[in-house]
Parts: C-alpha cells; sequence; structure tokens
C-alpha cells in the first residue's frame, strides 16, 4: 500500500537560476494537518487540523520575509479548507486551486471507503513504480509526473517571488524527488529517513545534486 494521504502546507520560492537548471525552487518549510480518516471521501479537516492550519498561518506570517504572492492548493477539501485558514493570514491573497496538487487520484467506487478496506477490495499484484497499488488508481510514476509538473510550472510562473502550497503527503514526496534530485523510487521519504536516519542512502544522491547546482552543473 502507498503511504496514506493527508494535508500538507510548505513555501517555495522561485529563485534565480537560468534555463540550465530545470528546479528552479527552494523549499522552506512543511507541517502536516490532520484530516478525517478515508480515501478522497475524508472531506474536511479535524479540530485538531483547523488549529495546527491556524497556528501554522501566525507562523508563516511571523517568519515570512516578504508577502507571499498566492497560495496553491489541490481541490481536496481538507487541502482548500487548510489553504483558506492560512491565506486568512494576509489581506487579499489569492488562492489557486489545482487538481494537478491532488494526492492519488482514486477511482469514483473509492470515494469515502478506508484505505485498508479499498486496498483489500482493488489490490493488484506487483504494484510500485510504474504498476498501481489497486484497481483504477495511478501509478507512483504517474503521480510525480503530474504533481512535478505542476509545482514546476508554479516555480516558473512566480520566478523571484514566494508562494504557499497546501497539498499532500505524496505532493510533498515528490517534491524531494523533482527539486531534491531524489531517485523516483523515494516514495515514502518518512519511512526512509525513519529506518535510515543519517545513514540513508539517499542523502548521498541529494548532497550530489546539491553539489552539481552549486557548481553551475
Amino acid at each position: 500500500m502507498p503511504p496514506k494521504p493527508t494535508a500538507v502546507a510548505f513555501v517555495m520560492r522561485g529563485t534565480d537560476d537560468d534555463a540550465t537548471h530545470s528546479h528552479p525552487a527552494r523549499r522552506v518549510t512543511s507541517q502536516r494537518g490532520w484530516r478525517r480518516r478515508g480515501v478522497q471521501g475524508c472531506r474536511d479537516l479535524t479540530a485538531t487540523g483547523r488549529r495546527q492550519a491556524e497556528a501554522l498561518a501566525q507562523r508563516l506570517a511571523r517568519d515570512l520575509r516578504e508577502r507571499p504572492t498566492a497560495v496553491y492548493c489541490s481541490v481536496i477539501p481538507r487541502a482548500v479548507e487548510t489553504a483558506e485558514i492560512i491565506g486568512a493570514a494576509w489581506e487579499n491573497l489569492t488562492i489557486v486551486q489545482d487538481c494537478g496538487l491532488c494526492t492519488w487520484h482514486t477511482p469514483a467506487q473509492a470515494d469515502g471507503k478506508l484505505w485498508a478496506e479499498y486496498g483489500r477490495d482493488s489490490s493488484l499484484a506487483g504494484g510500485g513504480v510504474f504498476r498501481p497499488f489497486q484497481q483504477g488508481n495511478e501509478s507512483w510514476s504517474e503521480l510525480v509526473g503530474r504533481t512535478g509538473r505542476t509545482l514546476e510550472q508554479i516555480t516558473a510562473r512566480h520566478r523571484h517571488e514566494t508562494v504557499l502550497v497546501v497539498a499532500h503527503a505524496e505532493t510533498t514526496n515528490a517534491s524531494f524527488i523533482i527539486f531534491g534530485g531524489l531517485p523516483l523510487s523515494a516514495m515514502d521519504l518518512a519511512a526512509l529517513f525513519q529506518r535510515w536516519g543519517h545513514d540513508s542512502p539517499f542523502l548521498p544522491s541529494l548532497r550530489r545534486h546539491r553539489a552539481l547546482r552549486a557548481a553551475g552543473g
């Protein structure tokens, strides 16, 4: 099974990189927001999630050196609710919904089911990077391609600007692949780093990518 989705907020800022660098963004911070359990059917944040979103909005309003240009979020209600709470910290801040930031694009019949139930009813043998874990779902490579394309479009649109992105755990994992040079197989970064810590086999890849960028390669 892939990781269960939740609502995640993070900050990106377009950099001065020219066209030779394909990842013109810098991730600044992130925070999860608790939501009701389920597949796409978990419609809203819990009371804890709303408190977390309000606390994050206060932190960002205090710590960001410049006003963000916009808040981008997926179309899933818990992400939209989080974006609205965070966006209210600034006057007249534009909130843009983009389906490219969504978590797994699961089929309609999975709506409202628990992930364990969906996995049991629709499981596919051999699920992995290029093959879906469940019938009707997208593969991890498809999700990374979709979310990665959306994140790069956002950063290209907002060079030299700061934007907020409210999406999901999978979007965050994909951002490390797109912007951090981690391998496509890095599906669950939280589990990987919990297991390996600073000895993670993915850290050398990230360091090499950063070194190449610093050298202009």
